[in-house]
């Protein structure tokens, strides 16, 4: 999925850079039969379809104290997808920090250009919003 907004990492000069993943297991027989997700996997990353360039990534073991709760239904999520709770895991944490560092960067960017004084003073927002409904609603306000 390629997220478009102005504001995702994935969009520069308003065009879209694909990405694409591969996943590749490294494994005996034993290991597959036993675990489905595979301590040795790689990853494969296409990083820009422009100037094709692959990284491969070995991942790491840490491990995460949750709930009793919490491992109840990744072991019942696991077991009905047919995925090993390490993938459903680390795939949360992929989705957590992609959304987070993503939200993150963008309060930065908004705090900067409020610090250059490009933001709109709150009472021409809030006469704005008043005005909603209303036969003489109002513009939306401009930058100072």
């Amino acid at each position: 999925m390629i997220d478009e907004s102005p504001a995702s990492p994935d969009v520069t000069a308003g065009h879209a850079i694909a990405r694409a993943a591969l996943y590749l297991r490294v494994s005996t027989g034993r290991q597959a039969e036993s675990d489905p997700s595979i301590p040795d996997q790689r990853r494969c990353y296409i990083v820009n379809k422009q100037t094709p360039r692959i990284e491969f990534m070995r991942s790491a073991t840490f491990t995460v104290r949750v709930n009793a709760a919490a491992k109840k239904r990744l072991e019942r999520l696991a077991k009905s997808t047919g995925r090993s709770r390490s993938f459903l895991a680390a795939e949360a944490i992929h989705e957590y920090l992609d959304v987070n560092e993503w939200q993150v960067a963008g309060i930065k960017q908004a705090i900067a250009s409020l610090d250059r004084g490009e933001g709109v003073p709150h009472e021409r927002v809030k006469d704005w919003v008043t005005s909603w409904g209303n036969s003489g609603e109002r513009p939306i306000p401009k930058r100072s």
